[in-house]
């Protein structure tokens, strides 16, 4: 902000002229005898009188040209003062502007400097956490197995599928894993093409399964052409995993949509023989009765990540 101060004093010069003039008729009517004397003395007295005004007259100009040059002077003086006031002032604003420059400067370095380190700090706790996730996902293993092996092998359950847009593909192979979203938003991982709408993470939340990776016994999702309808996904791919990863202590299995109504999940072996393998094994669901549709899409949930290498397909997007 300028600050120009500009002092104008404005001289009102009243230039006064008082011309008096006295003329005082004294003549009266007199004798005939003395009319050219007083003539006389008259015009001796004006004359004194024109003189007189001619001297004041020059006495009143140099006065008023010592009080102009004198009132130059004065003017000439304060916009002196006035130009060092602002200069002054310019000084004083260009070095608070600075002054703001260098704290703003600092206050910016400060916070990239803390979100670096938050964001370091963020990337050791997530990398912690995946490491801590994946001891636990490959040490962790139900008790009876080996009877979860025999129920896959003679249903010949060789494949379970996991649909997901390909934008999606690079953050899988980032973070190592497919992650739950729950886990995604409490650790600000972006998906892209999110596959669930706010109804099933509302019915998730509902179920206590927000923390689990879907996965299904068919490649032909009806979720999947209903996610793709409604704009979420774009361009689906189709994710083979390891069967095996039903073996771990805390994966689930529900014997339709974990969503639905009427559905039941949990981690037994029981849990895995409710599920009607002659249906999932179907190509499609449109000829199955009304009794067996809700079973086509029975799912195996796997808690918060699915490790990359028991994506058998990974290396194929």
């Amino acid at each position: 902000m300028e600050i120009v101060i500009f002092i104008v004093i404005v001289g009102v010069l009243s230039y006064l002229y008082l011309e008096e003039e006295k003329r005082k008729e004294r003549q009266r009517w007199a004798e005939w005898w003395e009319e050219e004397r007083e003539r006389q003395r008259l015009q001796t007295e004006r004359e004194k009188q024109k003189a007189e005004c001619l001297r004041q007259r020059r006495i009143d100009e140099e006065k008023e040209r010592v009080r102009q040059q004198a009132e130059q002077e004065r003017r000439v003086q304060q916009d002196e003062t006035a130009e060092r006031e602002r200069e002054a002032a310019q000084r004083s604003k260009q070095e608070v502007e600075a002054r703001r420059k260098r704290e703003a400067e600092q206050q910016i370095q400060a916070q990239i400097q803390a979100t670096e380190r938050a964001r370091v700090e963020k990337e050791k706790t997530q990398r912690a956490e995946r490491q801590l996730l994946q001891l636990n996902l490959s040490s962790e293993r139900k008790n009876n197995y080996e009877k979860f092996a025999q129920v896959l092998q003679e249903n010949s359950i060789l494949t379970l599928y996991h649909f997901t847009d390909r934008a999606n593909i690079s953050s899988i192979k980032e973070n190592g894993a497919l992650l739950s979203w729950w886990y995604c938003e409490q650790n600000d991982i972006n998906i892209l093409k999110p596959g669930s709408d706010e109804t099933s993470k509302s019915l998730d939340r509902h179920y206590n399964l927000q923390d689990y990776v879907r996965l299904s016994f068919t490649p032909n999702h009806p979720m999947m052409y209903v996610a793709k309808l409604q704009g979420r996904i774009q361009d689906p791919v189709v994710l083979k995993i390891n069967p095996e990863i039903c073996f771990f202590q805390e994966t689930k299995f529900s014997d339709m949509n974990a969503t639905k109504t009427g559905h039941k999940c949990g981690p037994t072996i029981e849990d895995l023989m409710r599920i009607r393998f002659a249906v999932v094994k179907q190509n499609t669901h449109f000829n199955l009765s009304d009794e067996d549709k809700p079973h086509y899409q029975a799912e195996v949930l796997v808690k918060t990540r699915l490790p990359i290498e028991w994506i058998t397909n990974i290396n194929a997007f």
